[in-house]
């Protein structure tokens, strides 16, 4: 998995987070490729290195998600072969707060990926 780590952004945090389930499940466009165990089968993929990672507001609650993968088919030659690849939509709630965190994961992605 890509780490987020390397890079700390306020509010921006990992699949361990207790509200992750909740979010991906109730979101009307939530699906099976936004949770934990997808992201887990992804990892254990030859080739791809999965990117995870919600907004949580100040009291904690997630608000936006965004899930991604790096997939390189040419290890030997990963600046030709390589690509970012989002198999589910970025998703986030219907609000300015939900809007404003999606931009945030979406540049945070974007420079990490």
């Amino acid at each position: 998995m890509i780490s987020l780590s390397g890079k700390q952004v306020a509010g921006v945090v990992g699949t361990d987070h207790p509200g992750w389930d909740q979010f991906a499940n109730s979101h009307a466009k939530g699906s099976v490729l936004h949770t934990p165990p997808m992201i887990q089968a992804f990892e254990a993929t030859d080739g791809i290195d999965p990117f995870a990672c919600c907004y949580a507001n100040d009291d904690g609650r997630i608000v936006a998600m965004l899930t991604s993968c790096h997939v390189a088919t040419l290890r030997r030659l990963p600046s030709l072969s390589s690509r970012a690849v989002q198999f589910a939509e970025p998703i986030c709630e219907d609000s300015s707060e939900g809007v404003a965190g999606l931009k945030r994961l979406i540049q945070h992605h974007d420079q990490l990926m």
